[in-house]
């Protein structure tokens, strides 16, 4: 009986946390650009961040997304991006945020 109620118990634990872990592994993809030239981006995040080549990046600035960029080099702790769009009247600036598209 107890072995019965230890594995409930368990399998309740894990059915909530799987929607947190999920969340955090978004959350964790997100970043801050480091350096702006042209249109060029550093990003702070690399490959031990699970960021890969290919993947497309919103450039927010004061939750207003002002353009889009996508990864062209990843290193382990940082990445270079390559701006694809960015609405007129705007420029990628240190800070800016980036943040992955959503599917």
């Amino acid at each position: 009986m107890r072995f019965v109620s230890f594995m409930l118990l368990l399998c309740h634990f894990i059915v909530l946390t799987q929607p947190a872990i999920a969340i955090q592994q978004e959350l964790r993809k997100d970043m801050t650009v480091t350096v702006a030239k042209q249109n060029t981006l550093i990003g702070n995040k690399g490959y031990k961040h699970d960021i890969t080549v290919g993947m497309i990046y919103e450039i927010i600035r004061d939750e207003i997304i002002i353009g889009k960029a996508e990864v062209k080099v990843v290193k382990e702790t940082m990445c270079g991006l390559k701006i694809r769009a960015l609405d007129s009247g705007y420029r990628a600036k240190v800070g800016d945020r980036l943040r992955p598209q959503k599917k």
